[in-house]
């Protein structure tokens, strides 16, 4: 399991920047769901690259919304920063299927995770 809340900045699909995710500890559904990385970063696919991207995150405090999200990034390689939402966002708990890797940056970690604040 996806063990605190994080941005999704890249996965094993470069192309797309998709990755599947099970969901089914945090809300039962057991159906796949597909997340999207941030497009500024969605092309990261080794150590490397990810070094030389600095990245500041502005987003809503720690709440139990489950379903949405708020926030920006901005990375030293775009003029401007790039929205998140929900879609942008792995929750603890989930689980991920069918994507080989992700890259991604933790914004909230423990008694701040949303899963633990909704309990």
């Amino acid at each position: 399991p996806i063990p605190a809340d994080m941005i999704l900045l890249s996965t094993s699909d470069v192309e797309h920047g998709l990755c599947f995710i099970d969901t089914c500890n945090i809300d039962g559904e057991t159906n796949l769901k597909t997340m999207n990385a941030m497009e500024c970063s969605k092309k990261i696919d080794s150590d490397d690259k990810l070094g030389k991207l600095t990245f500041e995150v502005e987003c809503e405090l720690p709440n139990p919304s489950l379903y949405t999200f708020t926030g920006t990034v901005k990375t030293n390689q775009a003029d401007e920063p790039q929205s998140i939402n929900v879609s942008n966002v792995l929750l603890r708990g989930c689980v991920l299927r069918q994507t080989k890797f992700i890259y991604g940056v933790v914004i909230f970690t423990g008694h701040d995770t949303k899963l633990y604040k909704n309990a």
